[in-house]
């Protein structure tokens, strides 16, 4: 594979890999999976990387005494937050 096709191929797995696992040991979810619930789980991950990189962008070129590892972790943690809470009360209810 090309490394487009192959990043492709890896990020899909991770989310599919990232669903399952938060679906069983992080909210306990004792239902069948469903395709709808993982279309739910991929938005969500994916408004959450998009924040994350807006942060992260975004203070990098407002704030230029701010470091790239200080502006991914402030942007980390923002992205944990809403991709938790969307998962809590949008996936995993």
């Amino acid at each position: 594979l090309d490394p487009y096709s192959a990043r492709i191929i890896a990020i899909l797995v991770a989310m599919m890999a990232a669903y399952f696992a938060h679906r069983r040991l992080t909210f306990s979810v004792t239902s069948p999976p469903s395709a709808s619930e993982f279309l739910k789980f991929a938005s969500v991950a994916s408004t959450a990387n998009a924040i994350n990189y807006a942060i992260y962008a975004g203070l990098l070129v407002m704030i230029p005494a701010c470091t790239p590892l200080q502006a991914m972790l402030a942007a980390s943690i923002v992205a944990m937050a809403v991709s938790y809470l969307g998962f809590r009360f949008g996936v995993f209810k």
